[in-house]
Formats: structure tokens, sequence, C-alpha cells
């Protein structure tokens, strides 16, 4: 006699011999019991951090590439699957180490997401020498009753969800906006804890330093040391001010942010930048181009917009701005044609196109369309002839995709 039981969880307790789904939310083993726990009675999750996949680097497919999320998350939040990053809610702290670790802005804070974050200062201005205080709005009120009723000249106050959030992108931009200084706002216990924050902060204040000599662009401050962190002088260097406020992913805007203040600043450092920081997600590509046969298959997986294709000349390119280094593409190149070198250049040349590799393009037999490359042919062609499957009186290869249909049917008509 066979029973149905619908249950809304499953405890494994001791060590059975089953084989679990992958995906098993609601299947508990007997160590697990914490967790199902927490699943009990009601809840009001805030979804705080939101993934997208058509921007991430990583593939849950491959197993390939940008992992910086899952190493910053110390709670066990974030997990691979084969749709890309899967974020628990349940288990999320909010607390920005994978927003910040993020390089391309497939992990956005829902609270005030980049889009926004950029769109909001559209329209308004920045007066000379104003600090920008950014914090959550805990923190701020906080602030506000322990300072009733005092103002301060030259302050722009913004609630911002989660500050260690905050990238590279974000601080370059308000300096590029006209802000002399920001103060983020933590709680004593915040302060410091958050290693791709502070990364990412130490990132920024480090460009800041090389092309304009201005250190200390950022503050951190609880309520009790407030007066004196905006109390400092500061001043932002800039004639003219970024007025770009369109977004098309963080690495974009990122790129065209710098690319704005090496222009004001009137300089360039050649050299690859030292440290772990710079050469992360900083970096070029290099292919040796004899072993390279123009696949492209490399270009399947960037969705940065790093590596590009001039399909009518089949020549592979590079903008090193736009790359992350998740290495993808170097591990799915049958060739082997391809290399990392890590390191951010704050040159004019690291924001431009370069070529990899020009393929000759090869002509079909029959008609003379131009489709594949001559390199690709004949690299099937020698693994053909090399298990002695190839015969010249068969070879169809040589047409298009069109005239090999053709060129088929007449030689199964004879």
């Amino acid at each position: 006699m066979e029973k149905e039981f619908h249950v809304p969880a499953i405890i494994l307790l001791g060590d059975p011999e089953l084989e679990l789904p992958a995906d098993r939310q609601m299947i508990f083993k007997g160590d697990e019991i914490g967790n199902f726990l927490r699943q009990i009675g009601n809840h009001q999750v805030e979804e705080t951090v939101a993934y997208h996949r058509e921007r991430c680097q990583y593939s849950g497919r491959l197993d390939l590439g940008c992992h910086q999320c899952l190493d910053a998350c110390k709670h066990g939040a974030l997990s691979r699957s084969d749709n890309g990053i899967t974020i628990d809610h349940l288990v999320c702290q909010n607390c920005g180490s994978c927003v910040a670790a993020c390089p391309t802005g497939a992990l956005q804070n829902q609270g005030f997401h980049d889009q926004a974050f950029i769109a909001y200062f559209d329209q308004r201005t920045v007066p000379e020498n104003t600090v920008l205080v950014l914090g959550s709005e805990p923190e701020l009120l906080k602030l506000w009753w322990h300072h009733a009723g005092r103002t301060w000249d030259h302050v722009f106050f913004l609630e911002y969800p989660q500050v260690n959030a905050l990238t590279t992108m974000h601080f370059l931009f308000l300096f590029a906006l006209g802000f002399c200084r920001v103060v983020l706002l933590n709680s004593s216990e915040q302060s410091g804890e958050h290693a791709p924050a502070v990364s990412e902060q130490r990132l920024a204040e480090d460009i800041l330093d090389q092309l304009f000599a201005v250190p200390d662009f950022i503050t951190h401050t609880t309520g009790k040391g407030f007066a004196d962190a905006v109390a400092k002088n500061g001043k932002n260097p800039l004639q003219k001010f970024y007025n770009d406020f369109s977004y098309s992913g963080r690495r974009r805007k990122l790129s065209s942010i710098l690319q704005f203040l090496l222009a004001a600043a009137d300089s360039a450092i050649e050299e690859p930048l030292q440290g772990e920081k710079y050469s992360t997600t900083y970096g070029q590509l290099r292919c040796e181009e004899d072993r390279c046969t123009a696949c492209v298959a490399c270009l399947n997986e960037c969705y940065t917009g790093a590596l590009t294709s001039d399909q009518q000349n089949y020549i592979l390119m590079h903008k090193p701005a736009l790359c992350v280094q998740c290495g993808m593409c170097v591990a799915i190149c049958p060739e082997k044609a391809l290399s990392l070198e890590p390191g951010l250049i704050l040159a004019p040349r690291f924001f431009q196109n370069h070529n990899l590799a020009q393929a000759e393009p090869m002509i079909c037999a029959r008609c003379g369309a131009r489709f594949g490359t001559r390199k690709s042919y004949q690299h099937v062609i020698n693994i053909l002839q090399a298990t002695g499957r190839f015969s010249e009186q068969e070879d169809v290869l040589s047409y298009c995709e069109t005239c090999r249909a053709v060129k088929m049917f007449e030689s199964y008509a004879k």
C-alpha cells in the first residue's frame, strides 16, 4: 500500500545513504537543525542584494570565471549554481562585501543601486569645497540626535543603506563631480571590518593620490567623531567637472570616469601599478597570434565588452579597461593562445582597443564568399588527416554553408 505525504520539510537523522538533490532547500541533515529552525515562523525577508546574470563573469555552466563575491562573503549566503550565483536572502547579513567586491556590477545594493546613484546627482550642482557625508538611515538619525540643532556649512548629507557596498567607481565619480572629501558614517562595530570595502576605498585613494596628490579623500567616522571629521580642510583640484550621467555597467562607468580624470590630470603612469588591489580585477590580455585560429570562442563568455571582433576584417580586439581578469577566455580557448597580464595602467592606451590577432578569411571555392578563417579550416583538416578521415575528393569544408549543401547533394547524385 502506497501513501503520499505532503510535508513542509524533511530532516534526515543519522547518516542516510541517500543521494540528495543539488537544490534541497527544505531537506536538512542532522547537523543542519539550526538552518531548519530558522525557517520556522513568520519572517520578513529583505532581499537587499540583487543579482544580474547578464553582467556576471562567472559561468555556472562551466564553473569558471570570476568568484570575487564568493571569496568576499563570510556568511555563506552565496553559492554557485548552473545559472551563476545564488543568493540565500535568509542567511545574507547585508554587510555589503559581495557588492563591493563585484567588479562588473552583477551584484547590486537594492536600496540604492549604481544606476540610481549616478542619476541622483544629475541636475544637481555641487558647491565648491563641499564635503559629502554618506551613511545609513539609523546612523544619520543617531548623528542628528547627538548634534541636535547644529548645522554645518558646505556639508551635504546623503542616506546610503550600506556604505560598505560602495566601490572605487562610486568614490571616483564623487571626486569627479567636485566633492572635496567623502565622510563615511559607520557604527563602531562596522569600522574597518569589511576587506572588500577597505580595498575599494584604498584603491580609489591611491588613484587620486597618484594623479592629483590628493590624500585622505575618504574618511571614516562614528557619530562621536563627526565634528572633527568634517572640520578638516579639503579642496578639489579639478577645473572642470564630470557631467556624464549615463550608465551601462559598473566597469564601463569606471572606465569613463578614469579617462576623464586622466585627461584632467594631464599625466600618465605607463608602468602597471603594483599591489594585489591593482592586479585582482584589472589587467591586459595577451595572445600568441601564431596559435590563435580566430575561432572567437573567447567572445562568447565576455559580457563586459572587453573582447570584441571586427567581423569584416577578422580581427580579435581587447580593451584592458573593461577587463576584470576573470580568466574565462583563457580557460575556454581551445588553442591555449591567451594569457592574463594583471595590473592597472593609468595611461590612455589602457582604454583603447588593441588588436590581439588577425586571421586570413576563408574564401568559398565555389561562390567566392568569405566565411570563417583559413587557420580554422587548416586546423580541422589537420585533425581529420591525423585520424585518416579526410579525403581531398570529398572535401566540402572549403565551401561556405550554402555551397557545402549543394556540393553534398551533387556528390550523392553521382
